[in-house]
């Protein structure tokens, strides 16, 4: 069951998973087969984790590249209890990366850290600004009721680590971080990556860090 749930989530990178074979795997029977291969495993310790996990990971893939299959999102209360389990995330790099990004931003709330977005996807932080490189609390209705309303962007603000990427290209992203970024773009989030090689090249230059970072976000001045 594992297998092919594994060979499913790699179709489903290319767009590529056919109609019958989902609609098969997300009927009653697979699901039962998939409960009893996790009751029998010799690892329970991990397996079923691996599983679950897989198969949540299948269902959001297909709810989002294939949504004419009209397959429905079941794994909400899954990614709540997994969140709810989840360390808050602290280490050195998530944290300068959080004092930088409140030297640039002028409010504090302005910064949401380790969101959680639709379908489950952890991001690192999310800041909204607009047209105007006006910053904006995220999920405000600032402009709701006005006849102006410029476009506010949201940004996903996603950290990349050494084992983001390939072992034999330090440049390619693996097709789940590729994944992820597809998927919050059709969440309607503009993505930004962080490299931590790109802010150890800069050592403690703290000017040339803001600037660089300014440049990820596209911001002016």
């Amino acid at each position: 069951g594992l297998s092919i749930v594994q060979a499913l989530i790699a179709l489903t990178f290319y767009k590529s998973v056919p109609y019958e074979l989902v609609m098969r795997v997300f009927q009653g029977d697979f699901i039962k087969r998939l409960e009893q291969e996790i009751q029998m495993a010799y690892k329970l310790d991990t397996y079923p984790q691996r599983v679950m996990t897989l198969v949540m990971q299948l269902n959001r893939a297909v709810c989002l590249d294939c949504p004419e299959y009209n397959i429905r999102w079941f794994q909400q209360n899954f990614i709540e209890a997994q969140m709810s389990k989840r360390p808050v995330m602290k280490n050195k790099f998530h944290e300068e990366i959080r004092q930088m990004l409140l030297k640039i931003v002028p409010n504090r709330e302005y910064v949401a850290t380790n969101q959680v977005t639709p379908y489950g996807y952890l991001i690192d932080f999310e800041i909204n600004v607009d047209n105007f490189n006006k910053f904006h609390k995220p999920n405000s209705q600032l402009y709701e009721n006005v006849s102006f309303k410029p476009k506010v962007s949201k940004i996903a603000i996603l950290l990349l680590g050494f084992d983001t990427f390939c072992y034999n290209d330090i440049n390619r992203l693996r097709g789940n971080e590729l994944m992820r970024m597809r998927h919050l773009e059709m969440m309607n989030y503009k993505v930004v990556h962080v490299k931590k090689s790109d802010f150890n090249i800069l050592y403690e230059n703290i000017t040339a860090k803001i600037k660089h970072m300014k440049e990820l976000l596209q911001l002016s001045g």
